[in-house]
């Protein structure tokens, strides 16, 4: 009897996830505990192994389309088996519950390409918002066109400013910046000065002594 693949619980208060990829291809033979699907929810992206091993028979869920936790998207089991004949314990088919579902089924894949249209995922659009880019001027370099949480940190890097080498412009400009030397105050000079002046000042005074004695002597 085939096993069924279901959504787990990937963390606290999540939800559903959104379908990355599909690592294997439908009907493909897997192992125990190999990856085969890879969701995204609005804080990571996780890879979801397999429960047991044989033939893996994948749902109609396609690549962006957001799932409830808890869905069945696969089953594994014989390479005879598929997933729309899976009839989970003596229930009606997958086949036929989904056309019972049809109506309700055909609104949810209009929501989904609404949230779409900018093909980013969950993750890119919180760091988007966080750090206030807007997503229709990134470019998605992921799967058909998609913008990644990459894409949005590698727009919203600003460059480093380049800081001009103004020491080498003067080097290759042949310039050199003028330098400006202050002479330290010449103390044995002035004390030189100073001794010339009191000299003379001597000399001055003895002359005009000379002269008051001259004057005085003529007087008598």
């Amino acid at each position: 009897m085939a096993t069924e693949f279901l959504i787990p619980n990937v963390g606290d208060n999540v939800n559903k996830v959104t379908i990355v990829s599909w690592l294997v291809n439908d009907g493909t033979q897997i192992e125990a505990n190999q990856e085969i699907l890879e969701a995204e929810t609005d804080k990571a992206t996780v890879t979801i192994p397999a429960p047991t091993g044989g033939y893996v028979h994948l749902g109609p869920y396609k690549v962006g389309e957001a799932v409830p936790v808890g869905t069945m998207v696969a089953v594994i089991g014989t390479a005879e088996e598929s997933f729309k004949n899976y009839k989970p314990n003596g229930a009606a088919s997958v086949e036929a519950t989904l056309a019972v579902t049809a109506p309700a089924v055909a609104v949810a894949p209009m929501t989904v390409a609404v949230e779409s249209d900018l093909r980013a995922t969950p993750v890119a659009r919180k760091v988007a918002a966080d750090l206030g880019v807007d997503l229709h001027t990134v470019t998605g370099t992921g799967e058909h066109g998609r913008v990644t949480k990459a894409d949005v940190l590698r727009l919203s890097d600003v460059p480093t400013p380049l800081v001009p080498d103004l020491q080498g412009f003067k080097n290759l400009a042949g310039v050199t910046s003028p330098q400006i030397v202050t002479p330290a105050p010449d103390l044995q000079g002035s004390y030189k000065v100073s001794k010339t002046l009191q000299v003379l000042l001597r000399l001055r005074l003895l002359h005009l002594l000379q002269t008051y004695k001259v004057s005085k002597t003529l007087q008598v």
